[in-house]
């Protein structure tokens, strides 16, 4: 087996893990639901910000 890195977290709050999926599908934990109000079928965003992946509620304003 090979070792994982280290890998430093910021500080704040864990609101859950999730494993990818053979289909590539990843399920949001209830906690992250809850905090940011998620109901089925909300649109989700992902931002790459300082090398790290952000989770938003969508839809978001894209300004170039």
């Amino acid at each position: 087996k090979i070792a994982q890195p280290t890998i430093y977290m910021p500080p704040g709050r864990l609101l859950g893990t999730s494993k990818l999926a053979k289909n590539n599908i990843a399920l949001i934990p209830k906690a992250v639901r809850d905090f940011l109000d998620l109901k089925p079928g909300d649109e989700v965003v992902f931002v790459e910000e300082g090398g790290k992946v952000i989770l938003v509620k969508g839809p978001v304003e894209v300004k170039v």
